[in-house]
């Protein structure tokens, strides 16, 4: 039994007793605590039929107290937290006040940075809510959030008052948070704060380039704070463009901690997040669609000597890079260019370097040639799934193509459009000719239309469901339904989809889902919530948290690449926004 459990929809009721008299609502994201007691209950449906459900009983806190009831399980999932909050000390308010504050709100679903300063002349408690700056500050000084607040009001030219005092509530700019950070003697003019803006003129973002890589060794030697994009009902991260408004954005400051590379502008980023307290993970695309936004505002702090000592132990260098932006291939270094490349393009560095009219070259390998590539545009390769998932045997021979493009034995020019084919390939473990073959003679007429001859059209869902047929798969009614056959409440009849609830079909079953690549990405074939169709298999989910954070981390075989790629559920749930799919059992 999980300690805690979250409510993954908009209202659920807490009951007396299983489908008794309702106690109140629990809305999207609160948590619950399991005593341990449950029920199976048989309740109507809404096609008529009766069907057995399972009722909890649990603890729900809210700022009008405890409240002890049942639940319908179907509408929570288990609360599993990498993270486990607080980071920065908050003081509880206690009986007597005298001197207590600042103290937390007594709501517990408030967010973490809501913070009782004082009282008014009626004796009612002033919260302030834009405190994020304030707890960003506390996070990098290492101090809880009273000591910091007493530490600011009492610095030479604190604007602690002008911000905070009285019935004041001002949102930080970066002149306040540097205001402050001078307490503690960091200042841009002592060399410990430096404006983001200046690093991208500099040698640490050349050319005003991002990459993860470059994050992570800026992030050796400081922390980051960047504003960014939160929904400001939950404090989860999203993106920083024209739908901000809509999708109810408002500007945060939170403390990137760290970041992990992985593939060609991939990875994750570990950040500090006021909003909760606590720490939290996003995939790096995802904090710079927030984080950018073309504004990019923030600035470095930096970090106490023994932890950088630590953060460059056992460092290394890779001779295997990937180019984070475009550029010329050249014969010698600031020569004549003979190929120009794609940002994304992998080549092979033979650690030779040289300088020429005041740039740094490396010499690579690209496309079978040796020639010299900018040290500015390359970065060092990292890739946990670095292995083709599938055997094609007739590749195109460009390099710049994606995988899944192919030649077929007995059919006409290249084949495109292949990556219903090859998820089926996938998870039959089977090489994609052996597959096509069997699927010719099982399912004529959807070959037809996809493959055969000059023919190289994508594949809908009726076809996907055909190449199940294939051996050594030999689908039998119940190994393949749609994705909604897995997800509905049978009792309202309700989609409810969740990291937890599609975690437990995967134990079983894999899911070939319905996603959206972006166009302008030649070479991976990225997931994005806007773009062409295609067709992945989803094989893990690690749920995390809950709906104010990334939700946890999806592996995934995309077929553009041939490889797995890793997204954080968020990311793969907008790209995956039409829940189009199948479940497939696992044999």
């Amino acid at each position: 039994m999980a300690n805690q459990k979250w409510c993954v929809i908009n209202k659920a009721t807490l009951c007396k007793f299983p489908k008794g008299e309702v106690i109140t609502e629990i809305y999207i994201g609160s948590l619950v605590e399991p005593t341990g007691r449950q029920e199976d209950v048989l309740m109507l449906g809404k096609d008529g039929q009766t069907y057995s459900t399972i009722w909890v009983e649990c603890i729900y806190r809210n700022a009008l107290g405890s409240h002890v009831g049942w639940v319908r399980d179907e509408f929570f999932d288990d609360y599993v937290e990498k993270f486990p909050p607080p980071v920065v000390e908050i003081p509880a308010a206690s009986e007597d006040q005298t001197g207590v504050f600042p103290y937390a709100t007594k709501n517990p679903n408030d967010p973490a940075q809501y913070l009782v300063l004082g009282k008014n002349s009626k004796g009612e408690e002033q919260i302030k809510y834009n405190l994020c700056g304030e707890f960003c500050v506390a996070f990098v000084m290492g101090v809880g959030i009273k000591q910091f607040l007493k530490d600011w009001e009492n610095a030479p030219g604190s604007l602690y008052k002008w911000s905070l005092g009285g019935d004041s509530d001002k949102t930080s700019d970066v002149s306040l948070i540097k205001n402050m950070l001078s307490g503690y003697s960091y200042s841009v003019a002592n060399g410990n704060v430096i404006d983001f803006a200046v690093t991208l003129i500099g040698p640490a973002f050349e050319d005003k380039t991002l990459s993860p890589g470059r994050f992570q060794k800026m992030l050796k030697t400081h922390s980051l704070l960047a504003q960014v994009v939160i929904n400001k009902n939950t404090g989860k991260l999203i993106p920083n463009n024209a739908a901000k408004r809509v999708n109810g954005g408002i500007n945060h400051w939170i403390v990137l901690e760290s970041a992990t590379p992985n593939g060609t502008d991939g990875g994750r980023v570990e950040i500090y997040n006021p909003y909760n307290n606590q720490r939290q993970e996003y995939s790096y695309d995802y904090f710079i669609s927030s984080f950018g936004g073309g504004t990019y505002t923030g600035c470095w702090i930096q970090r106490r000597q023994e932890v950088v000592a630590a953060a460059f132990m056992g460092e290394a260098a890779s001779l295997k890079k990937w180019c984070i932006a475009p550029g010329t291939f050249r014969q010698v270094p600031d020569g004549v260019g003979v190929l120009s490349f794609l940002k994304g393009v992998v080549m092979e560095a033979s650690g030779v370097t040289e300088v020429k009219s005041g740039k740094s070259w490396s010499q690579v390998k690209y496309k079978g040639r040796m020639g010299w590539v900018r040290n500015s545009v390359l970065e060092d390769f990292e890739d946990r799934f670095s292995t083709p998932e599938v055997l094609i045997p007739h590749p195109t021979p460009d390099e710049d193509d994606a995988e899944q493009y192919m030649f077929l034995p007995g059919e006409d020019g290249k084949k495109r459009n292949m990556c219903g084919q090859l998820c089926a390939s996938f998870i039959m473990k089977i090489d994609i000719e052996s597959f096509v073959q069997d699927w010719k003679v099982k399912a004529k007429p959807y070959y037809q239309v996809s493959i055969a001859g000059k023919a190289d059209n994508g594949t809908g869902i009726d076809s996907l469901e055909t190449m199940f047929r294939v051996s050594p798969y030999n689908a039998v009614p119940g190994d393949v339904f749609r994705f909604e056959g897995g997800m509905k409440d049978p009792v309202t009849g309700v989609l409810i989809v969740s990291a937890g609830r599609m975690k437990k079909v995967l134990e079983t079953h894999y899911l070939v889902a319905g996603v959206r690549i972006r166009q302008s990405d030649k070479l991976t074939g990225r997931l994005s919530g806007q773009g062409i169709g295609h067709w992945v298999v989803v094989d893990k989910i690690f749920p995390n948290g809950k709906n104010s954070g990334n939700g946890g981390w999806v592996e995934i075989y995309n077929p553009y690449p041939n490889r797995r790629q890793e997204y954080a559920y968020d990311e793969f749930m907008q790209s995956f926004a039409g829940t189009m799919g199948l479940w497939v059992r696992r044999k």
